[in-house]
């Protein structure tokens, strides 16, 4: 009885290395937190949306489209000149709405991404620095004249419907339901309702104590790049 007890034991405890081992050697296949690029595309590049196989970039002063069904080696098929450099690009339906500094909201169509075509623009009165789009309107983050809003429904013929000056350096713009809200620099965060384009109000702000350069909405909380002060959630 002593001697199968021991060989019990035995099996018991090779059972146990055994495990031990398999674990360490799955850990050490599959290392943790390892992040690495696949492909580049160089250049100096400030704005980028995606949609499908396709990347829309502001490369400087260039809408350039990159399709990138391999990742590994993204391929330029399309470029286009705007007069500024480009800081924010957002893709819908077959148009690039580009936020071009002191040449305000470009429309550009991409329905052919091998031949981008100018389609019309809007020559906003501050530093069109951000941009998001939102059924028919076109919602531009201007710099020093706060927040811009445009009526695209025609492209070719963009037309101002409202403006909500932030008091303070509208960096970007992000859309949620019937509110923008706004990185606004020393500004913090600013909310507006925008449920009648022609008339935004002020909904709330947030002194987020920092300067506010970016802001994305999730659900019930907004992600603000604070610069120094770090990422505020309000």
């Amino acid at each position: 009885m002593g001697i199968r007890r021991q060989i019990i034991y035995l099996l018991i405890f090779v059972a146990f290395l055994v495990t031990i081992a398999v674990t360490i050697a799955g850990a050490a296949s599959v290392p943790e937190g390892k992040v690495k690029p696949v492909g580049h595309f160089g250049g100096f590049i400030d704005a980028v949306d995606v949609i499908g196989n396709y990347a829309y970039i502001g490369q400087g002063q260039d809408l350039v489209i990159l399709d990138i069904a391999n990742p590994s080696s993204p391929v330029s098929v399309g470029r286009i000149m705007t007069k500024n450099l480009i800081f924010g690009v957002k893709i819908s339906g077959n148009y690039a709405y580009v936020a071009a500094g002191d040449n305000g909201l470009v429309i550009i169509d991409v329905s052919n991404p091998s031949s981008p075509v100018l389609k019309g623009s809007y020559d906003t009165p501050g530093y069109a620095s951000s941009i998001a789009i939102s059924g028919s309107y076109a919602y531009v983050a201007d710099d020093y004249s706060g927040l811009d809003i445009i009526d695209i429904s025609n492209p070719s013929s963009p037309l101002f419907k409202g403006n909500y000056n932030t008091s303070g350096y509208a960096r970007t713009v992000a859309i949620s339901g019937n509110y923008a809200y706004l990185a606004a620099g020393d500004n913090g965060l600013v909310i507006i309702d925008v449920s009648n384009p022609s008339s935004p109000i002020l909904k709330g702000k947030c002194n987020t104590h920092g300067i506010a350069w970016s802001a994305a909405v999730s659900g019930n909380y907004t992600y603000v790049a604070d610069g120094d002060d770090g990422l505020v959630i309000v």
